[in-house]
């Protein structure tokens, strides 16, 4: 994939999971993560609700990286519309996603719920205030 991608060979059948991890991995080796984790850590649950603080970040993002982020969370919405065949959650594509967009790592994955960019990249995923 990652040479049909460089060198722009034609495409032959691929898995899309495999499209899936190229994608993640593109994300990854970026210079500047999409969505900065400095960002994420500026959420502080108990001062602002996250809808709120979801709309600030956005403001935030330099416009390349905010087109780049809405472009791939409204594709991801749009993977997760057949999730009755592709098996694949909000929760699965926010771990997934999170540690490419933001370039963090989860240490623990036993308790994402408190893992900040996990809980903000779920919420752009289930939230319909960000169509």
């Amino acid at each position: 994939i990652r040479e049909c991608l460089d060198t722009g060979k034609p495409f032959t059948k691929y898995e899309l999971h495999s499209v899936g991890e190229a994608l993640v991995r593109f994300l990854e080796s970026l210079q500047d993560p999409v969505f900065p984790a400095s960002l994420c850590e500026s959420y502080k649950e108990k001062e602002m609700e996250i809808t709120q603080w979801c709309k600030f970040a956005l403001m935030r993002l330099p416009l390349s990286h905010y087109n780049t982020f809405i472009y791939i969370i409204s594709f991801l919405r749009e993977v997760l519309k057949y999730q009755s065949k592709n098996k694949l959650t909000a929760e699965t594509l926010a771990y997934q996603f999170s540690s490419a967009l933001m370039q963090t790592s989860v240490k623990d994955t036993s308790n994402l719920a408190h893992f900040k960019p996990f809980q903000i990249l779920r919420h752009f995923l289930s939230s319909d205030l960000f169509l």
